[in-house]
């Protein structure tokens, strides 16, 4: 058989082939995530520090709306460096969101950074719905509480 003929039949021969079907791999737990994103989670503890007042709220505005923070890291992912008020725009679905990262355009602009510089880590979280706020309460916690007493 000729080379030329064989590329013919190659294609052929894999459209026939029984499909391979992968199952995903599951996530680890949130409880590991520290540990398994030690820098990170150090860089994000000092964001809450840092921002005790917006990352509260962002904590608890992701327990109130699972996924979202996820959207919110793939967005940071794929646009880096474009501003606060362009994803307000392009998201008209996040609820309050665009209100509060508008008002805390600092705090936010900094989580984004936080995104961007550790994306395995960020995504990570995020993939758990709630992770945010998984994290906020079981991580966190101390760094922000002093700035809401009640919560």
């Amino acid at each position: 058989m000729r080379l030329s003929t064989l590329a013919l039949l190659l294609p052929l021969s894999t459209a026939c082939a029984p499909a391979v079907v992968v199952a995903p791999t599951p996530l680890p737990p949130l409880e590991v995530w520290a540990q398994n994103h030690d820098v990170a989670s150090r860089a994000l503890g000092q964001w809450v520090q840092n921002h005790p007042g917006e990352a509260s709220w962002m904590f608890e505005w992701d327990g109130n709306h699972p996924g979202k923070a996820r959207e919110i890291v793939e967005w940071a992912l794929v646009h880096p460096g474009e501003s606060i008020p362009i994803f307000a725009h392009e998201h008209p679905d996040m609820p309050n969101f665009d209100g509060f990262a508008m008002g805390h355009v600092v705090a936010v602009h900094m989580f984004l950074l936080w995104c961007l510089h550790f994306p395995e880590a960020a995504r990570s979280l995020v993939a758990h719905s709630g992770g945010l706020h998984w994290a906020g309460y079981n991580l966190y916690r101390a760094q922000w509480q002093m700035d809401h007493p009640g919560a």
